[in-house]
């Protein structure tokens, strides 16, 4: 049955480690970002790549059976033809990528419930692959050609790190009840 092995509580976070890789991931970023546009949206096709394995496992573990090689291959292509071609480009990877998805969903090797699995599939591309695009749009050179796509993305990621320590420090302060402790600390 869908759902009846959750993800394994997460024990007392290493915050000493946490904060190290923390440290080495924020240098490799900004190390991207004084780079330029391209190694920032080269650390943004490796990124979303990683998050969307990550999110995959999960809903593997969960019984899903999304087509995890196609989504994968689909998302950082994304965030390059956004850079490259721009909402053209994210619009033919999306078209290809769905196409594909359909294709394999219909074959014999797509599981027991093929449209909840090509929903989930389909929704790991939209959610992690839009955000990649969305960043790929940023930092394309001819929608931003003095590097302020950097600067953009830059911040976002910012905002984005901040929110996650200030609930983690909040919450582990003033927190009474975990709100998803089978997801995160």
């Amino acid at each position: 049955p869908r759902h009846a092995r959750a993800a394994a509580p997460p024990g007392n976070r290493n915050l000493v480690g946490a904060t190290i890789t923390g440290l080495v991931l924020g240098a490799v970023a900004a190390l991207c970002f004084f780079v330029g546009s391209v190694a920032t949206v080269t650390l943004v096709a490796v990124a979303v790549t990683i998050a969307a394995g990550e999110l995959f496992a999960v809903l593997q573990r969960v019984a899903y059976r999304p087509a995890t090689l196609i989504a994968l291959a689909t998302i950082p292509a994304m965030s390059i033809a956004a850079y490259e071609r721009g909402a053209v480009g994210v619009v033919g990877v999306a078209t290809v990528s769905f196409l594909a998805l359909g294709l394999w969903f219909l074959s014999s090797r797509s599981g027991d419930e093929p449209v909840v699995n090509l929903s989930v599939s389909i929704l790991v591309v939209a959610w992690v692959g839009g955000a990649s695009a969305l960043a790929g749009l940023l930092l394309a050179p001819k929608l931003h050609p003095h590097g302020h796509g950097v600067a953009l993305v830059a911040s976002i990621i910012l905002v984005v790190v901040a929110n996650d320590i200030g609930a983690y420090l909040v919450g582990s302060r003033f927190g009474r009840h975990r709100l998803a402790a089978k997801i995160s600390p």
